[in-house]
C-alpha cells in the first residue's frame, strides 16, 4: 500500500522491506518454493511459488505501490491469498511472513490467521515503520508533497506492532 513509502525507515518501508527479502532468498534449500502476494485494499499474487529464485528476484524488482490500485491494508486478504497458495500435502513446511507496515485497516487479519491455523500453517509478521506515525511521500507533477485524505490534511501511518504481534500469536 500507499503508506509502505513512508521513510520512517530508510529510503522508504517498502524497499527496506524487499531488502529484507532479498537478503533471505540465499538462505533458502533446494526445495524450498517461495511466492509472493503484494496488496493494499486488496491482495494480489505476484509470484506464483516456484523453485526459481532467479525469476523470483527479477519479479521482485518490479514491484511498486501501484501494483494494487485499491487503497488500504487488508491483511486478512493478504493471509486468505497466501492460503490459496499453500499446498495442502505441504503444510507442515508451510509458513506465510507477512511484511507489512501493521495497520489492519479492514480489522479482519485476526480472523484470516485462525483460518490458517485451522490448516496448520503459521505466520510470521514482520512490521516496518515506527509506531509514532510518519508522513507518506508522493510523487506529484514530479514534485514530492504528503499523501491527503479526502479532507485535505496529511496522512500519517503508524505500524502498530500488538497488532501483529496478536496475530502472529494465533497460528
Amino acid at each position: 500500500s500507499r503508506s509502505m513509502l513512508a521513510r520512517d525507515l530508510e529510503p522508504t518501508r517498502l524497499q527496506r522491506a524487499l531488502q529484507d527479502i532479498r537478503a533471505v532468498l540465499p538462505q533458502l534449500q533446494g526445495g524450498d518454493r517461495t511466492g509472493l502476494v503484494v496488496f493494499a485494499g486488496e491482495a494480489r499474487l505476484w509470484i506464483p511459488l516456484t523453485h526459481d529464485l532467479g525469476s523470483f528476484r527479477g519479479l521482485l524488482d518490479e514491484v511498486d505501490t501501484d501494483i494494487v490500485k485499491k487503497g488500504g491494508t487488508d491483511l486478512a486478504a493478504a493471509l486468505r491469498r497466501a492460503l490459496e497458495l499453500a499446498d495442502p500435502d505441504d503444510v507442515a513446511t508451510t509458513v506465510v511472513l507477512l511484511l507489512t507496515d501493521g495497520e489492519d485497516l479492514a480489522g479482519a487479519g485476526q480472523q484470516a490467521a485462525t483460518e490458517l491455523k485451522d490448516k496448520r500453517i503459521v505466520v510470521h509478521t514482520i512490521g516496518y515503520g515506527s509506531s509514532m506515525g510518519s508522513k507518506i511521500t508522493v510523487q506529484e507533477d514530479g514534485k514530492e508533497s504528503f499523501l491527503r485524505d479526502r479532507d485535505g490534511g496529511e496522512v500519517i501511518s503508524r505500524m502498530d506492532p500488538e497488532s501483529l504481534r496478536a496475530l502472529a500469536r494465533v497460528t
